[in-house]
């Protein structure tokens, strides 16, 4: 199952992204075997990959987990803090822990991302193309540094005549995860996010 993004909008806005025309996306490390995928996208990928998380039913012997709504650490990073017990979110032979979801069972999992991002106005100021990045990351002992996994650059406010905008960003994929690897979203402009809403910022994997 190939990876997608995708993202709709009112305002002046727009999504960044690869089109079927251009070059396919690219692999992180094909030496490793990684399914991971950077930017990649399709059209209508939004709706038809979110259709598909609504209506998914997980497996009861397969890991799952879905996650609602969204804050942020109190160091003021730009990893999200989720919902995982209440209402919509559970939690299914999966761990949470500060924002990121655990695997406990490896395997290759399908993972998604929505943030519902608005804002009451443009900065006044010069600059009139800003780029909001939502991506969603894996931590794991076998490299040094976190790896960008799916990642979604958002044109915001390139107009100053814009009076108020808001954006859907969705990013979903398949990726290989070993036992107590972690993933987790970021978003570089935290204060867009609208928060506390299970219907409209979620995460979530299952696996496949």
């Amino acid at each position: 199952m190939a990876a997608k993004s995708g993202a709709s909008g009112g305002g002046q806005d727009g999504g960044r992204s690869q089109s079927a025309s251009e070059k396919p996306a690219k692999k992180l490390d094909e030496t490793q075997g990684d399914k991971e995928l950077l930017n990649p996208c399709g059209e209508n990928a939004e709706a038809t990959h979110e259709k598909f998380v609504q209506d998914h039913k997980p497996a009861p012997e397969k890991p799952a987990a879905h996650l609602t709504g969204a804050s942020f650490t109190a160091s003021g990073n730009s990893t999200l803090q989720w919902e995982h017990t209440l209402g919509l979110a559970f939690l299914q032979d999966m761990g949470y822990k500060g924002g990121s979801l655990i695997c406990n069972k490896p395997g290759h999992y399908y993972i998604y991302s929505k943030l519902y991002l608005g804002n009451s106005g443009c900065p006044h100021n010069e600059q009139k193309n800003m780029w909001v990045v939502h991506s969603i990351y894996k931590r794991t002992p076998r490299y040094p540094e976190d790896r960008p996994l799916l990642i979604n650059n958002i044109l915001y406010c390139n107009s100053k005549d814009s009076t108020f905008w808001w954006h859907n960003s969705f990013l979903a994929g398949v990726v290989q995860l070993e036992e107590n690897e972690e993933i987790y979203i970021k978003v570089s402009e935290r204060q867009l996010v609208r928060i506390k809403d299970e219907f409209k910022s979620y995460f979530g994997a299952f696996m496949i």
